[in-house]
């Protein structure tokens, strides 16, 4: 089974019109499911998932805006989305400015994030016991695709950050003005050189 699917036919815009005036007369209770789904020609449990989903965003009305683009298929998100969303922006910003994680230090951030929020009796808490099914609390290659391709930056981010002139500059001023603070422009022996691994 492939990691990512792709649609083979377009999407028919008869029956996306046919779906969303069944689903609204479900809503408005002028029809049953099973009626609703012999009159509009759609099919039942297709009617049904879209239902749930519709209840389960809180949107009380479907109307020729309303995009069956958005309602979820399959299996829902291992983290809520809100929280996809924010780490995918975070790790975005983080890039621009230098600092861009490795797949590797995103599934780690990832696994403590899971670990330690897990057993809370907050909602995220309750969706991460109810839908994360990550093994061993760590995501996978597949999860770290997906969130590239809203990130789109984790792969290239220490080479932008690497290439990037003003990073680069900025970087040597504050070790200047660091220098000149602490009154240790004359005493080499003071500075120290350290990555992310080192204590």
């Amino acid at each position: 089974m492939p990691g990512t699917y792709k649609r083979k036919t377009a999407e028919d815009p008869e029956r996306c019109d046919r779906l969303r005036d069944a689903m609204r007369a479900v809503n408005r209770k002028s029809h049953s499911i099973n009626k609703a789904a012999k009159v509009f020609k759609v099919d039942k449990a297709t009617l049904l998932r879209y239902l749930a989903h519709n209840k389960n965003t809180l949107s009380e009305t479907v109307n020729e805006d309303t995009s069956l683009q958005c309602f979820l298929v399959g299996h829902p998100h291992n983290l809520p989305q809100e929280c996809e969303v924010e780490l995918a922006q975070c790790l975005t910003i983080m890039a621009k400015w230098g600092f861009g994680l490795t797949p590797s230090e995103i599934c780690d951030y990832v696994k403590d994030f899971v670990t330690e929020r897990k057993n809370g009796k907050d909602e995220i808490g309750k969706h991460l016991r109810k839908y994360c099914r990550f093994v061993d609390n760590r995501p996978g290659k597949d999860w770290i695709l997906t969130l590239n391709k809203k990130a789109s930056t984790l792969e290239k981010a220490r080479k932008t950050a690497a290439s990037n002139t003003e990073i680069i500059y900025g970087f040597y001023d504050l070790v200047k003005k660091e220098c000149q603070r602490l009154k240790i422009n004359d005493r080499p022996e003071c500075l120290w050189n350290a990555d992310e691994t080192s204590c």
